[in-house]
């Protein structure tokens, strides 16, 4: 009985070791895995590296652009210092200018609005009409008899008239021009009547000067009489 049960145990244990597969099998399964995992990890090592390389280009030309805008930028705010510097330059030689040709101009203005036009020049008279001058007043009955200009371009004037409507055609005639503004009368008093001349209105006007002679050019062109005629109120010389 002892021996037939050996034997049946021997005959079990070679069955179950012909049921194990044999070691050339699964060092052929561990290949075909490992084949495998390199296979995945060559496939996701690509992605990887096109994947970097098209965001390295992405960033490569967004700083590109960047730069591109930069430059664009710098070039810009270069040409407007130029345009800025070029334009404050014009503005100074334009105000020198002025300053040159202002006065006389003012001064031109001045013996101008004390002066009749000729009687058959109608046009110029119409011109001062419309400008508000009262072309039957007589210029001889007001003059003036200094102008002083402060550092600020205001300016005071004396003068005397024979009456206070003649001080107030002064003043009118004055607030017509480009070349005085802000005019106002500071004071108007009579003065003592003397034996060889009679009570005059000593008057004081006030304002700022303008020299600028791109000032009242649209009512320079509008109030020019014809050629030849005599300058206009406020004209440009």
């Amino acid at each position: 009985m002892i021996r037939i049960n050996l034997l049946e145990t021997a005959q079990k244990k070679k069955r179950r070791k012909r049921a194990l597969p044999s070691g050339t099998a699964a060092v052929a399964l561990f290949i075909v895995i490992l084949l495998v995992e390199g296979l995945l990890l060559f496939y996701w090592s690509t992605v990887k590296n096109d994947t970097l390389t098209a965001q390295t280009q992405l960033t490569t030309e967004a700083q590109q652009k960047l730069d591109g805008f930069k430059k664009l930028k710098t070039e810009k705010e270069e040409l407007q210092k130029k345009m800025t510097e070029e334009k404050q330059q014009a503005d100074i030689f334009t105000q020198l200018h002025s300053n040159t040709i202002g006065p006389g101009n003012m001064l031109l203005f001045l013996s101008y609005m004390l002066t009749s036009p000729p009687l058959e020049n109608h046009s110029e008279r119409v011109v001062q009409e419309q400008i508000g001058w009262d072309t039957q007043w007589d210029p001889d009955r007001a003059w003036f008899t200094s102008l002083k200009e402060g550092k600020e371009r205001d300016f005071v004037m004396t003068g005397s008239a024979v009456s206070q409507h003649d001080t107030d055609e002064v003043l009118r005639r004055l607030k017509s021009s480009i070349y005085f503004q802000g005019v106002t009368l500071e004071s108007a008093k009579v003065s003592k009547a003397e034996r060889d001349r009679p009570a005059l209105i000593e008057f004081r006007i006030k304002g700022y000067l303008n020299y600028d002679e791109n000032v009242g050019k649209e009512a320079s062109k509008d109030a020019a009489p014809a050629a030849g005629n005599q300058k206009p109120a406020g004209g440009q010389g």
